[in-house]
């Protein structure tokens, strides 16, 4: 009496199901079995092992059944007893099913467990530290009420985008920003031709003009001559919105033991927007694996920055900003991400990244090689194994279907979606809310 269907389609499987007396699951190891949550969703009759998460879900003729894998008779006292059931009782024992999967793993509940998480964290930030969950934090200047602040912007031609990125400071809520551009030997003319007459317009920017040597160079150049104990690091190319270093500001003055400030990533070309991309406060080791945040773009302490964050001219224009990300976070200087896209990264054709994409593997293992050292126990190893034969290069963002799964991927059921938006909102809330004066 017992068949093998062979791989079906899960819409296939859907179909099928609707028409079982019982759903038999004999697994002796998941931790959370999905078909049985779904069967018992969906007013399913289920037959499961004692031996796996369903153990916890399923009360024994309440709400579905168990046998013991490992005895025949429990096996075929189960299947006789579900055989055996009227119309009534099942329907007793398929409610029953449907309310338990409700009170434990709908949307709606978990989204309140999640509710409570968020108000507890609320509750823990009255005070000047901000509630990181694991490892080291330096401790940096007492709380404050400071808005100077220097963008430093290393600029190689570009004349045009570099106007544009000014622009979009013009246009920042927080008032009196310093623009500092670092030229790195620019040859183009019309580009040097342009910042002369942006240097004229402004009088809150100021040019340093030097021999080529390297974004990484130019960036730290920019950040010793700067005068402001905070600094943005902006590419020519980039732009922020408009709440940007406002919202940066407020997290550093409030928080001692944040040294730097990210936000959400909008990537974008001249055509419009591509993607969105949320980035994560920066931990160990998966900031190691792949990179977790804007650091192309940052609000950073300026000390902090000196002391930890300088870029290395080694890496040769690549990398250099990621790894100073790392360094930071493994010398303690903390980062916390705005839950908001606030910004804007170009995507060009003839950039770097994409010019000498070669030069991943090298400078990544160098990366991991500088910072062996504070790497807890076998880290850095075991980073660049993972990356041996699939480096992160191969990684993308799970918001967006690559060129591999497209075919693989389908849209969130409407519920999931809804909910997937409240948690949004409610992060967003959150922020809002621990951040105010």
């Amino acid at each position: 009496m017992l068949k093998f269907a062979g791989l079906k389609e899960h819409s296939e499987i859907l179909f099928i199901k609707k028409h079982l007396k019982a759903l038999f699951h004999p697994s002796l190891f998941e931790n959370y079995p999905y078909s049985v949550i779904e069967h018992m969703a969906e007013g399913g009759l289920v037959a499961a092992s004692l031996s796996g998460g369903q153990a916890e879900i399923i009360r024994n003729g309440e709400n579905g059944f168990l046998f013991d894998p490992h005895s025949p008779k429990s096996i075929q006292d189960a299947i006789l007893t579900i055989d055996a059931l009227d119309e009534m009782q099942s329907r007793s024992i398929t409610d029953n099913a449907i309310q338990t999967i409700k009170d434990t793993c709908s949307y709606a509940t978990v989204m309140t467990q999640k509710e409570q998480v968020l108000a507890t964290a609320e509750q823990n930030t009255s005070g000047s530290a901000f509630p990181f969950t694991s490892g080291k934090e330096l401790t940096h200047a007492e709380a404050k009420d400071d808005s100077a602040l220097t963008v430093i912007i290393p600029r190689y031609n570009l004349g045009a985008l570099l106007i544009e990125a000014i622009e979009s400071i013009k246009f920042s809520s927080l008032p009196d920003i310093k623009i500092l551009v670092v030229n790195d030997g620019s040859t183009d003319k019309e580009s040097v031709i342009i910042l002369k007459t942006l240097e004229a317009r402004y009088t809150n920017l100021k040019v340093i003009y030097k021999k080529n040597s390297g974004v990484a160079e130019t960036r730290n150049i920019g950040v010793q001559h700067a005068t402001t104990d905070y600094i943005a690091l902006l590419d020519a190319d980039d732009l922020v919105c408009v709440p940007y270093y406002e919202a940066a500001l407020k997290i550093l003055n409030r928080y001692s033991n944040v040294g730097f400030v990210g936000a959400w990533n909008e990537d974008f070309n001249q055509h419009g927007r591509l993607r969105l991309w949320p980035t994560f406060n920066p931990e160990v080791p998966l900031q190691m694996i792949m990179n977790t945040t804007n650091c192309q773009g940052l609000v950073v302490r300026r000390a902090a920055y000196l002391a930890h964050g300088q870029h290395d001219p080694n890496l040769g224009m690549f990398l250099d900003d990621w790894e100073a990300t790392i360094s930071m976070v493994l010398n303690g200087v903390r980062d916390v991400m705005i839950p908001h896209p606030l910004f804007k990264y170009r995507i060009r054709e003839d950039s770097i990244f994409r010019d000498k994409f070669r030069m991943f593997t090298i400078n990544y293992n160098y990366i991991i090689d500088k910072h062996q050292a504070q790497l807890s126990g076998c880290y850095g190893e075991m980073i660049k194994f993972l990356n041996a034969n699939g480096p992160n290069t191969q990684y993308h963002n799970p918001t967006i279907p690559s060129a591999n799964n497209t075919h693989h991927t389908s849209a969130p059921a409407p519920a999931a979606q809804h909910e997937a938006g409240r948690l949004v909102q409610l992060v967003h809330k959150y922020y809002d809310s621990v951040n105010q004066p």
